[in-house]
């Protein structure tokens, strides 16, 4: 799914929002975080026609977003749960000569452990290990007749980033995402790669 400017700005404003009211309302200490990040998701096997489908056009790449908050107990070690939107695949061509389109939005919940390595006070190094639930929606049209498929599921995730800390409460992060086999037999399953950048708030 494509997303304009605005409509990001929209929701990561929003979360931002929440995220601050909560942890106000807990009395939070400054081990609390949130952050927004923007980049773009790679599906591994979407457009290699493995199954002998012959396909016209496929695009395994798309715009996606992440919308993430964690707690640091020390400077080394964290949790960090989050929300991303892995944007959408498309692909076209025949089916035993019958010709199809398909369509398959992915966002999931995550869950991860943090390792953090301070390489001075404003640089660090980041890694990233756990979960991720996913959401699958595929809409598929073959010679005309349309359907629907939803799945979900979980399965491994893990990251690897760098975080530069502008201030005490600001820092911008780069981060790599990979999720291991995400789908099932109905949506088929395919590992995806998700660069990004973006912006963090500690309280």
């Amino acid at each position: 799914m494509r997303y304009t400017a605005k409509v990001l700005a929209g929701k990561i404003g929003a979360f931002f929002f929440l995220t601050a009211m909560v942890v106000s309302a807990a009395h939070a200490e400054s081990g609390f975080y949130a952050g927004g990040s923007v980049g773009q998701s790679k599906f591994s096997d979407t457009c290699k026609d493995e199954a002998g489908v012959g396909l016209s056009s496929c695009d395994d790449k798309d715009t996606g977003f992440k919308l993430f908050g964690g707690y640091l107990f020390n400077p080394n070690l964290g949790v960090e749960v989050g929300y991303v939107d892995l944007g959408e695949v498309t692909a076209s061509g025949t089916f035993l000569g019958t010709p199809f389109t398909a369509t398959i939005e992915t966002t999931g919940l995550t869950a991860h452990a943090v390792g953090i390595l301070p390489l001075n006070e404003q640089f660090s190094l980041l890694g990233k290990l756990g979960l991720i639930r996913w959401d699958m929606d595929a809409n598929v049209s073959v010679g005309g007749v349309s359907g629907n498929v939803s799945e979900d599921g979980i399965d491994f995730a893990l990251a690897l980033g760098a975080q530069y800390n502008i201030s005490r409460s600001i820092g911008v992060r780069a981060e790599w995402d990979f999720y291991k086999d995400l789908g099932n037999s109905e949506t088929g399953e395919d590992d995806v790669h998700f660069l990004s950048a973006g912006v963090v708030f500690s309280f």
